[in-house]
Order: structure tokens, then C-alpha cells, then sequence
């Protein structure tokens, strides 16, 4: 178990952030909960990690341990309530960022700023990954490549 493999660029989506900027729609790289729990059983094997939630402060918590030797070494995060299906998006969130925590996903912070036009939005709606992928491969360059396996 290397916990550096955490850390690695894997696949990634995009969506686009819904409000406008000087007329262009901002794009997002993203990962989803299920991305993170099939990169956890990858490096750290599913039965050597460990998920639960708890509230504080009216806050939905996540925590995810895992077991390292004989101990659990646990990383928390929270999240505030989601646009769409709230209690799962609120879980679904804090299980995401509680990964972070841990590494995954966490070089989505370091991709370049991406804007598209309300046309393209429009002409690509149902695959802004792969059109956002072809536009801008330069400007994503190399670094943010998924050909990495873990």
C-alpha cells in the first residue's frame, strides 16, 4: 500500500460553473464520490479503509480512516447542503472532501482557468468533458494526462 498513489492525476470530468463571467461560462475539473471510493480500494484496498458520518454544528462530517498497521488514521471535512438531492449531495460532498484530505483529487486545484462561450455551453451540453478536453489540450497540457494507472 503506497499512500503517495493517493496523490496522482486520474481521470476527470468537467462541468460548467452555472453563472456567467463577462459573457463566458467558467468550466471546473471534477471528480465524483464514486471516483474516490474506486481509488481508495485501488491503493489501499477496501477493507483497509473506513467511511462514517457524523454532524456537528448542525454540519454533516465524513471521515475517512484508513488502517495503516494496527492503527486508523482518520481525516474528516464537512460540506453545507447541495442544489440537488440535498442529503446525498451534502454526504456525497463531505466524503469528497474528506478525500482531499487524503490526496485524491487534489490536483484539480492546480488546473488552469478554463472559459467557454454561451454557444459552445449550448453545442456541448452533454459532452462538455471530451469538448473541453480537445479545445483546450494545450492549455491543459501533459501534466494533467490520466495515463497514469494507479
Amino acid at each position: 500500500m503506497d499512500l503517495k498513489n493517493l496523490k496522482k492525476i486520474t481521470w476527470f470530468k468537467f462541468r460548467v460553473w452555472p453563472k456567467i463571467w463577462s459573457g463566458k461560462f467558467a468550466v471546473l475539473g471534477y471528480i465524483d464520490a464514486r471516483d474516490c471510493m474506486d481509488i481508495l480500494d485501488k491503493v489501499v484496498w477496501s477493507e483497509n479503509r473506513h467511511k462514517k458520518f457524523y454532524t456537528e454544528k448542525g454540519n454533516l462530517f465524513c471521515s475517512v480512516g484508513i488502517k495503516i498497521g494496527d492503527n486508523i488514521v482518520r481525516k474528516d471535512d464537512c460540506w453545507t447542503e447541495s442544489n440537488t438531492e440535498q442529503e446525498k449531495g451534502e454526504a456525497s460532498d463531505a466524503f469528497k472532501r474528506a478525500c482531499v484530505n487524503w490526496g485524491i483529487g487534489r490536483f484539480l486545484y492546480t488546473l488552469p482557468r478554463i472559459y467557454i462561450s454561451e454557444v459552445e455551453e449550448k453545442n456541448n451540453k452533454y459532452d462538455i468533458t471530451n469538448f473541453v478536453k480537445t479545445k483546450f489540450k494545450s492549455k491543459l497540457s501533459s501534466r494533467y494526462e490520466t495515463n497514469n494507472s494507479i
